[in-house]
């Protein structure tokens, strides 16, 4: 739960980091915080307080991603945007197992994390109709009993026909 909180926090500060930025060259403090919303005002000092909280470390390890982010190309940026849309319109559920998973992946060695890379363009590679065959017997798979399971890899790993 730490996580998650810290996650909303800095996604947060990293809004109101970007909207600061695009917002200074156009007006005054002043003006821009009178324009807000009592909503938005009450994030925005929400998220000044969760930046305080911030180690000086953490701190500067933001700015130093959001400046990374504003010399990226604009169709980068706008890639990442949509992705972070995508994201926050995610239940808790989901954000949770993305999360799990994304650190399942950080685990990973270099050797594993290529090997899921290559059989990914693999699948992107293959026709509708191969990927729902290879689904189709992914689902059998998972239905036989863990002795079967076994024996079937371990036929696969000598190069055996599975029977």
């Amino acid at each position: 739960m730490k996580i998650i909180r810290l996650w909303k926090r800095t996604s947060l500060l990293m809004i109101f980091l970007l909207a600061a930025g695009i917002l200074q060259a156009q007006e005054t403090n002043l003006e821009r915080w009178q324009k807000l919303t009592p909503e938005q005002k009450e994030s925005l000092r929400q998220a000044q307080h969760d930046w305080q909280k911030l180690s000086p470390e953490r701190q500067q390890e933001i700015k130093t991603r959001l400046q990374q982010f504003r010399e990226l190309p604009p169709e980068e940026q706008a890639r990442i945007r949509t992705n972070w849309q995508r994201f926050q319109q995610l239940s808790p559920g989901e954000k949770k197992a993305l999360k799990q998973n994304y650190q399942r992946w950080q685990k990973l060695s270099l050797q594993e994390r290529q090997q899921i890379r290559q059989n990914y363009r693999r699948w992107q590679q293959l026709t509708p109709q191969e990927r729902r065959e290879l689904k189709q017997k992914l689902q059998r798979f998972r239905q036989l009993p863990p002795a079967k399971r076994q024996a079937v890899i371990q036929q696969r790993q000598k190069g055996l026909p599975n029977k």
